[in-house]
């Protein structure tokens, strides 16, 4: 048994902003900052990735405090801070969610300069992250 998760098309992209923002002003920012990032606008095809964009885009365009020149362009800076909100909102034990990010983002450097894609719980420790650190299995896939 297998099911086939058709993508969002043009319009289906726009509308998924439209419901999943309340405040349709942040859903119209939102989608017009994704649009006119390619790579990001091409990501939307896929509906997880809609969701993950509006989870870290939406802060940028709801608080006032938040200075737009900051707001994240690239794959990196997406994913970068969507990793930390998670660490800051879901971690255990985390004091600091940026140097934990930090120690994270060494380790996966390391692993792609040395073609690792699977981590133990011995590479954690090394860089002195603790697994009980992270709160939930989703995690411990993430890292």
């Amino acid at each position: 048994v297998w099911a086939e998760i058709l993508g969002f098309d043009v319009e289906e992209r726009k509308e998924y902003f439209t419901r999943y923002f309340e405040d349709q002003t942040v859903a119209t920012a939102v989608f017009k900052h994704v649009k006119e990032n390619e790579i990001l606008y091409t990501m939307c095809y896929n509906p997880s990735y809609c969701w993950i964009l509006g989870l870290a885009l939406g802060p940028f365009f709801t608080q006032r405090q938040q200075d737009p020149k900051r707001v994240p362009k690239t794959i990196t800076q997406l994913y970068s801070h969507y990793i930390f909100n998670i660490l800051q909102n879901h971690g255990r034990e985390i004091d600091n969610p940026r140097d934990v990010l930090l120690r994270v983002g060494q380790m996966a450097f390391t692993g792609v300069s040395e073609k690792t894609i699977v981590f133990t719980e011995k590479d954690l420790i090394k860089y002195n992250l603790q697994p009980s650190q992270f709160l939930s299995g989703f995690l411990m896939e993430l890292l």
